[in-house]
Formats: C-alpha cells, structure tokens, sequence
C-alpha cells in the first residue's frame, strides 16, 4: 500500500528533554521516493532527509518557519533503504542551531546514516 512520502514525517516528535527531541519510524517500501532513487536499488534520496528533518524541526518550533535556513552541514553516511528502521535525533543549540543525526537500527546495533547541521536566521 503506498502512503504518500509527506506522511512518514508527519510523526510527532517525543520530547526527551527541554532540547532534545526523537523520531523512530520504518520506512515502508512502497514510500514514492524510493520508486525512482533508484529503480533496482531503492535508496532514500538526500534531499528526502533534509525534508523529513525540516518537518520535525517546524513542528518542534513553529516560529522556525518564518526565517531563513542555512544548512551549516550535511553528510551522508551510508544509504537509507526501504524497511530501514529508523532513529533521528533533534538537539536544538543555542541561537537557532539544530544538529540532528539519523541513525539506522539494526539488531543490538545503530549506525549513524546521516548529520545535519541547521541554522535558523
């Protein structure tokens, strides 16, 4: 059953602490990204991280919305492929910055896949 690849960062963010958030979802395969990224080997495009992380960050701190967003740093690890489960994890810093890391889980083991660095001016 295919569900529209907006959905899967619709997921409420759970509150750790006061500036610290995390996101745990399994990516189905049927998510539309992976249909053309690449067809015979699925791979969950950049861009698709960045979106998904925005989305979390705005419902965190909706104020984020109106500003402009300055991505200090992105690095892709290793690729995300379809059911993947996945853990990010949001750290708001002082001054607008939001350094968030997706990590794939996989048995007693996590891999980081994926840093970002954000600013919000």
């Amino acid at each position: 059953m295919e569900m529209p690849a907006a959905k899967y960062f619709e997921i409420e963010p759970r509150e750790v602490s006061s500036s610290f958030w995390e996101v745990n979802l399994e990516l189905s395969e049927y998510i539309p990204y992976f249909q053309g990224h690449f067809p015979g080997n699925p791979i969950l495009p950049g861009f698709a991280v960045v979106e998904g992380t925005l989305k979390w960050i705005h419902r965190i701190s909706p104020e984020t919305r109106r500003k402009t967003i300055v991505i200090k740093k992105a690095k892709f690890l290793r690729p995300i492929k379809p059911l993947m489960k996945i853990r990010c994890q949001l750290l708001r810093e002082p001054v607008g910055r939001w350094v968030t890391t997706w990590f794939v889980i996989g048995g007693d083991t996590e891999d980081r896949a994926a840093e970002l660095v954000m600013h919000f001016e």
